[in-house]
């Protein structure tokens, strides 16, 4: 699971309707990096 490759990658740009199955496929992978990086982030930080 590349749960940094939001840290390292710059967002990709939002698929569009156009889009090939990989632009798709890289933009949801990102899009879920970033979720998980920012849960694990914020859960780290104490209220």
């Amino acid at each position: 699971m590349d749960l940094d490759l939001a840290l390292r990658k710059d967002q990709p740009t939002s698929p569009t309707e156009n889009a090939t199955s990989e632009q798709r496929t890289n933009y949801e992978k990102w899009y879920r990096s970033n979720r998980m990086c920012l849960m694990i982030i914020k859960r780290g930080i104490p209220e």
